[in-house]
């Protein structure tokens, strides 16, 4: 009975994390921490193949045998998006680190907090600095926060900001205006502000106007494309000056609104609740405001001569699908912008949280490059070294 009982214990742990795998993270909370570090699994898994094997030993074979397959299946299948990962990593020339992978999350946050730069509604609207290590003149990089545009905040997971920083960019992680009422002008015309702001002083925290870049994660992705791309139609909510970007990169973004409303069936963070968050951004449904959907979505805008685009989206994402984002990519490409897509295998949204992750490597390792090539981190013309 003893053999039995822990047999089926570890036969309901290896089963949890098979449907850890496959199944929506909504369903399973904890599903996001094994799906981010697959590795995590293998020792549930070979713990069940041990018990298995202790069982056999103690005589109850059939049983003892049941849960060494399933054990073993379950090895199996976490280490197929190790492997997926792996390949993707090889094809886009990026190292990957067993270190780095099973490395605790650094905790270091911005330089310089609460920044004022602009006003609207009566409010302030703020940003964080992170500074790089080092002298000499940088790039800045305008790092946009996620959050449905109903949520969030600049100071939230400051991993990637903190990292871009450390490879010698000076980063301002921006607040925007959020959603309820319709703020689908108004949060990529503050995050226009921003870039306004920014060029008017760069210099003062050493880093150079001519040489912004426009970063953004989720609904943060969404509106550096529309700050990036968009026309008169969506004003700078302050200043007056160039809002043109060397680069723009777009993590997990809505690439469009619309599509994002036909897909939803989860809803982000669970289900129902992306749906009322694109009604509050755009002001209603895609019947009721269909300008919203199409104005406020980037795609609209794409034309030759917009900045060089590096899009970056988990292949398993269930709350913002990928393929709105390919297609944009398509479109840019299509319009000569120089375009780069990278689907990330079995990542799901926000996988550069879980810092070390496979996903994280690669997103970091394209990014690094991407960044090299059309605004490298030291300014060298100037002499900086």
């Amino acid at each position: 009975m003893a053999v039995a009982a822990l047999c089926a214990a570890a036969l309901a742990v290896v089963a949890f994390t098979i449907l850890s795998r496959w199944l929506p993270p909504a369903l399973l909370p904890l599903s996001p921490l094994l799906t981010r570090h697959d590795l995590h699994v293998v020792p549930f898994a070979l713990a069940g193949v041990g018990v298995g094997a202790l069982a056999v030993l103690a005589g109850a074979r059939r049983t003892g045998g049941l849960t060494m397959a399933v054990a073993a299946s379950t090895a199996v299948v976490a280490l197929l998006p190790v492997a997926a990962s792996w390949r993707t990593a090889e094809e886009q020339d990026v190292p990957l680190s067993l270190a780095a992978y099973l490395a605790p999350d650094p905790e270091r946050g911005p330089d310089e907090s609460d920044v004022v730069y602009g006003h609207a509604d009566g409010r302030e609207l703020r940003l964080d600095v992170y500074r790089p290590r080092g002298g000499g003149r940088t790039p800045a990089i305008v790092h946009v926060h996620g959050g449905a545009w109903i949520g969030g905040d600049k100071a939230e997971f400051p991993g990637w900001p903190r990292r871009l920083a450390d490879q010698g960019y000076t980063v301002f992680s921006v607040d925007y205006r959020l959603a309820p009422p319709e703020r689908w002008r108004d949060a990529p015309g503050d995050v226009r502000c921003a870039l306004n702001w920014v060029t008017e002083h760069a210099a003062d925290y050493g880093a150079d106007p001519g040489r912004v870049v426009l970063s953004g994660s989720s609904a943060g992705g969404h509106l550096a494309l529309m700050a990036a791309y968009a026309d008169d139609t969506i004003p700078p909510t302050c200043g007056d000056g160039d809002t043109a970007v060397a680069a723009v990169l777009a993590l997990y973004p809505v690439a469009d609104i619309a599509a994002w409303w036909r897909t939803d069936t989860l809803g982000y963070g669970g289900a129902g609740r992306s749906r009322p968050a694109m009604r509050a951004y755009t002001g209603g449904t895609p019947a009721e405001v269909p300008s919203a959907y199409e104005l406020g979505s980037p795609g609209h805008y794409v034309r030759p001569g917009l900045p060089p685009t590096l899009i970056l989206h988990g292949g398993r994402d269930h709350t913002v699908p990928p393929e709105p984002s390919e297609r944009l990519a398509g479109q840019l490409a299509a319009a000569g912008v120089p375009t780069r897509f990278v689907r990330l295998p079995f990542a799901e949204h926000g996988f550069d949280v879980a810092q070390g992750s496979w996903a994280d490597q690669i997103a970091h390792g394209v990014t690094t490059r991407f960044l090299a090539e059309h605004a490298p981190p030291r300014d060298t013309a100037h002499g900086d070294r």
